[in-house]
């Protein structure tokens, strides 16, 4: 199925430069939301984005487009034409048109920017300009502003009280009764009763003691001065009754005679059995250790084939975009398998949709297996003749993709 037909003109009606438009001829109506994918060939970065080009899809979205005169125009602002240059060969998809058309860009003036600025890639209305507020009234010359002054810690007013006249006072009340003695009472107490000399008081504190003195010394005088023949009577000891040497004995009946159902049952014991270990303990499995980075991989590695290996331990995991940046990190320092794994992800036989990429690319396969072959890497001829024998079939059946790569690579 061929593509659409397609040219790209300049857009000479803006005098500053830096605009295109994309002419898609024999359309009379358009359903699409005017978004078109541009890529250039020959590049890994082919896909075009406001940000520049980039690996993964992108799409743009023109300034405007109409239908006129039985073609739709694309009006393409400086923002995309700066990319671009007359030497790159593009392929031009339209979102709502089936198929897409290879190109070869056109010469455009540069955009020169003293006259206006870039365009966004979607247009959107600009706001109005707002006006600003019209500021306010100045105050007569006559008229003089009030400034009222409020202290930092102005208190709040104070209410009015009445007259003296017209104030009531309130009845006082009695002091509350003293918790403790009334001091009167006491001090009339004694007042009343004759003191007492003071050395009545130490008397009564010294005779007792003078007393106890006494009696300690008349004690120990008596013991001192005690008759030393004089026997001190003591009570003679009870001796315990003597023992017969032959004590009666007592017949006593054997347990045994004892009635069957009085013995007691023992229930018999059992010995404890004790637990034996387990001879081999099942230890839980260890966490398996983070995945490291792309930045780290690519830091830490000595040789490219350590980054290819943990290119595929990535794609193993499902990070393919991970895979892809060890990948040509490992091909720009010469690993041949690392190239022949690239033109594998772009090759249209070996293509898998979003690992990583969303469509196969017939000609970056067509470089990165001539890299590889450069290399030394038996299998990127193989690869590479397998390729062209398909796209032989394409271009034969009208694939302008198919015939661009031919073009490129077997000239």
């Amino acid at each position: 199925m061929s593509g659409p037909r397609m040219r790209i003109v300049e857009d000479v009606a803006q005098v500053e430069g830096g605009h295109a438009i994309v002419i898609v001829e024999g359309k009379g109506q358009y359903l699409g939301d005017g978004t078109l994918g541009i890529r250039r060939l020959g590049y890994e970065a082919a896909h075009l984005a406001a940000e520049g080009w980039r690996v993964a899809d992108a799409r743009v979205t023109a300034d405007r487009y109409e239908i006129r005169d039985g073609a739709i125009q694309f009006y393409l602002g400086p923002e995309v034409t700066r990319h671009l240059t007359s030497d790159d060969h593009v392929a031009i998809d339209v979102n709502g048109i089936p198929g897409q058309a290879v190109l070869a860009w056109p010469m455009i003036t540069p955009f020169y920017e003293g006259k206006t600025e870039f365009r966004r890639f979607s247009a959107r209305p600009r706001p109005a300009p707002v006006e600003p507020p019209a500021p306010a009234s100045a105050p007569a010359p006559d008229e003089e502003p009030t400034v009222i002054m409020v202290p930092l810690h102005a208190r709040a007013p104070q209410p009015q009280l009445p007259p003296e006249s017209e104030t009531v006072r309130p009845t006082p009340m009695p002091p509350p009764p003293p918790l403790g003695p009334d001091p009167d009472e006491v001090a009339r107490r004694k007042g009343s009763q004759p003191e007492k000399p003071a050395g009545g008081r130490v008397l009564a504190v010294v005779l007792p003691v003078v007393w106890c003195l006494a009696a300690l010394g008349i004690g120990a005088a008596a013991w001192h001065f005690r008759p030393q023949g004089e026997a001190v009577a003591t009570a003679p000891a009870e001796t315990p009754p003597a023992l017969p040497d032959n004590p009666p004995s007592i017949d006593l009946p054997p347990v045994t005679d004892l009635p069957p159902e009085t013995l007691p049952e023992t229930p018999p014991q059992t010995p404890p059995v004790a637990e034996t270990p387990p001879q081999n303990p099942t230890l839980p499995d260890p966490q398996p250790p983070a995945a490291r980075s792309v930045q780290d991989i690519v830091r830490s590695a000595t040789s490219p084939q350590q980054i290819y290996d943990e290119a595929l331990k990535f794609r193993a995991r499902g990070d393919y975009q991970g895979m892809l940046l060890l990948l040509e990190n490992a091909a720009e320092r010469g690993h041949g398998e690392a190239m022949l794994e690239i033109g594998r992800l772009y090759d249209p036989a070996t293509f898998i949709a979003g690992q990583p990429f969303s469509r196969a690319n017939p000609a970056q396969a067509a470089k990165f297996y001539r890299k590889a072959e450069a290399a030394g890497v038996p299998e990127a001829a193989t690869a590479l003749a397998a390729l062209k024998t398909l796209l032989d079939q394409k271009a034969a059946g009208g694939d302008a993709e198919a015939r661009a790569a031919l073009a490129a690579y077997w000239p």
